[in-house]
């Protein structure tokens, strides 16, 4: 799949080692902490009605709910596979 165009993100780690995501581009904010556990904490609000998770495995598809929050429709390209 195609990963749509986003502007990059900050980057930073915490003291406990978890890493940090962080996007703010005009209307849209999105973070996500990535723990050493295998799994991924978000939130974003923006293009979409706000989306969060406490828990998400890494290696698998984001949510559409954090995509749809993240991306503007208008300029959003259908993903290929």
């Amino acid at each position: 799949m195609e990963a749509p165009d986003l502007p990059r993100p900050m980057i930073s780690a915490d003291e406990d080692g978890t890493g940090c995501l962080f996007w703010r581009d005009g209307i849209m904010m999105a973070t996500i902490s990535v723990y050493g556990d295998g799994t991924y904490s978000f939130y974003a609000e923006g293009f979409a009605a706000p989306a969060r998770s406490d828990s998400e495995p890494v290696g698998q598809p984001l949510p559409q709910a954090l995509v749809s929050a993240m991306v503007n429709p208008d300029v959003m390209t259908a993903p290929r596979v």
